[in-house]
């Protein structure tokens, strides 16, 4: 009889002690939600949480830093449900195949993978394959086309051709209306530097996630600077594009998805 009681007695203060930690992150989940809907978008959620409260929400928060993609928690989903309740889009640029599978499965609300790469035409963990992408788009998803040299055909070499040819293959997989750009350009900040250092580190301040903060990463040829993106026009026309379609990934397709998931 001891025993049972002792067994109950512990599964009771097991069950309060899981009660307690998720009551504090819907209390910080609302947070962050409150800090974007007031336009303090300065606020991640990878930043607000710590590595065991982001457990709580997804197996692979970040495919640089997770080896095990997990999929979606159920506290995961509560989250997915905050988003949506408040038309916030979800980005789903850093979660593996799984979680990205699960979100898409679950959420209401909008959703995208704001900035990769095709990894049919570069393997990386930060691309993503064309099952991915097709599926995210036959959810109502959309993507955005990085223009990370690392994560381009021609790596470290690659050059405004290599992000033509990038955006040419998600076209191909999910349709020219569900595409844009989403470069991941990180202009005038110092590399190494304080925004660098802090985005560099898990909540901004502990473990050192990934070598992107501080390692030399130059922009593709031909695209250095923003005052460079008509070459990006250029390569396209290139491409023999028609100005409708050009006009539409240029920007056309991402007035429209913002729209529709703000409700403006």
């Amino acid at each position: 009889m001891r025993a049972m009681d002792a067994e109950k007695e512990e599964a009771q203060r097991r069950d309060a002690a899981e009660n307690a930690i998720r009551q504090d992150l819907q209390n910080e989940i609302r947070q962050v939600v409150a800090a974007a809907v007031a336009g303090d978008f300065s606020v991640r959620i990878d930043k607000h949480f710590d590595r065991t409260e982001l457990d709580e929400l997804a197996g692979s928060v970040n495919t640089l830093i997770e080896t095990v993609d997990r999929g979606l928690t159920d506290f995961g989903r509560d989250l997915v449900d905050e988003l949506g309740a408040n038309r916030i889009l979800i980005d789903l640029s850093h979660v593996g195949p799984v979680t990205s599978r699960d979100v898409v499965e679950h959420a209401r609300g909008p959703f995208a993978i704001t900035h990769c790469c095709p990894s049919a035409l570069k393997q990386h963990q930060r691309n993503k394959s064309d099952e991915e992408i097709r599926h995210v788009i036959d959810k109502g998803g959309f993507v955005g086309v990085a223009g990370v040299p690392h994560f381009l055909p021609g790596g470290i070499d690659s050059s405004v051709d290599d992000f033509a040819r990038a955006i040419a293959h998600i076209v191909d997989v999910a349709g020219e209306d569900h595409v844009g750009i989403g470069t991941d350009f990180s202009l005038g900040h110092a590399r190494p530097g304080p925004w660098m250092l802090w985005a560099n580190r898990d909540k901004g301040t502990a473990r050192t996630l990934t070598e992107f903060g501080t390692a030399k990463i130059s922009k593709p040829k031909g695209i250095e600077r923003i005052r460079d993106m008509p070459n990006v026009t250029a390569a396209m026309v290139a491409r023999g594009w028609s100005e409708a379609r050009i006009t539409r990934l240029l920007g056309g397709n991402w007035l429209r998805v913002l729209r529709a998931a703000w409700g403006e």
